[in-house]
């Protein structure tokens, strides 16, 4: 079985490409994805340490409404799902979270099975060593996956697109090399069924198409040339003999009636 060297190199150049690109595109979007998990990990400890510092006052003045605003307003972010903080005591001061519908609502427990919960101390802001509650804070990843999702989407996306070009390019640089070989090849199938003398209505090939082909386009052309002339050689001997043989045959012919005069002359003369 042939196989065809122009399928196995768009094979194969097809697989290289796109395995470059999937492993550069694989390595950029595992580094995404760590600064994104870092940033997360850092924006739920400042977010932390913020919202303990912002209840510290409201619970050791035990001013529910204010802590009820600051944590109401903590949920404004997209990362927050619920929020709460206890006393030293343990006793819940005030819980919220965020319910399906997106409404703020009271809870009394914010933990979940599988929950993404930080707690930080709550201090007092005249004394940073002294204790008086804990917050609370459960986190979702629901916007940071949604991201990390459409980056890879958007990078199979750009993987493709770029893998489209570059394969065209390269089966558009494929034909280039081999459309004049395949010229190459037709000239010789012509050339090697074409009878004595018919070397002629074979055309030469175009020797600049680049400079790696022209090389062998005008090897062919001196062969075609060579041929040519040795071909032309022939027919002038060949020719040069039809005129012999036909000059001899007419010495024949003027032979043969010379000794039919002289039979002739004979017969005359024995009768006579």
């Amino acid at each position: 079985m042939i196989k065809s060297l122009r399928l196995r190199l768009s094979l194969l150049l097809i697989f290289a490409v796109t395995l470059s690109l999937a492993g550069f595109g694989f390595y950029g979007h595992q580094d995404l994805v760590g600064q994104l998990n870092e940033n997360f990990a850092t924006t739920q400890q400042t977010t932390a340490d913020r919202v303990a510092k912002v209840a510290a006052t409201p619970l050791w003045e035990v001013n529910e409404d204010a802590l009820a605003n600051s944590l109401r307003a903590q949920l404004g972010s997209a990362d927050i799902e619920a929020v709460s903080v206890q006393d030293s005591g343990g006793t819940t001061a005030a819980a919220f979270e965020r319910d399906a519908g997106g409404r703020i609502v009271a809870t009394k427990e914010i933990r979940r099975p599988n929950a993404l919960i930080v707690e930080k101390p709550i201090f007092r802001a005249e004394n940073q060593t002294e204790s008086i509650g804990t917050v609370a804070i459960r986190f979702t990843r629901a916007r940071l996956d949604a991201t990390i999702q459409r980056n890879a989407y958007s990078l199979v996306l750009q993987i493709l697109a770029v893998d489209a070009v570059l394969i065209v390019l390269l089966l558009a640089s494929l034909r280039i090399v081999f459309r004049p070989l395949a010229e190459l090849r037709d000239a010789l199938m012509q050339l090697s069924g074409q009878e004595r003398g018919g070397q002629a209505a074979i055309t030469e090939l175009p020797e600049g198409q680049s400079r790696e082909l022209a090389g062998v386009a005008h090897s062919f052309n001196l062969v075609l040339r060579k041929i040519r002339e040795e071909g032309q050689q022939q027919e002038a001997i060949l020719s040069g003999k039809a005129k012999a043989g036909e000059l001899s045959q007419r010495l024949q012919h003027a032979n043969d009636y010379e000794e039919f005069g002289r039979q002739l002359l004979g017969y005359l003369t024995s009768w006579l």
